[in-house]
């Protein structure tokens, strides 16, 4: 089972722990890909091809993509990504 139980944490019993997360969306053979690392989320959409980087803490309904501004934090998750997808075979 993949997962993990975060009660203790959501009680406060123990530190919250920083983890990286994924996320992919496929309907109608349109893929949308996401990795989140602490404040960050880069996207991957696949309707526009179009590649979008957020700030959840200054912007955490992802209206202003950074992509632009700081394509030096792109690396990095996409390689995450390209390694999760290929362990989940998806």
């Amino acid at each position: 089972m993949d997962g993990v139980n975060v009660l203790s944490m959501l009680k406060g019993e123990v530190p919250l722990k920083e983890r990286t997360l994924f996320g992919r969306i496929e309907e109608q053979g349109i893929v949308q890909k996401a990795v989140r690392q602490g404040r960050w989320e880069y996207v991957l959409d696949g309707i526009e091809m179009l590649e979008m980087l957020f700030d959840l803490k200054s912007d955490p309904s992802e209206r202003h993509t950074l992509f632009n501004d700081h394509p030096e934090l792109i690396r990095e998750p996409l390689q995450f990504l390209v390694a999760w997808e290929r362990d989940v075979d998806c």
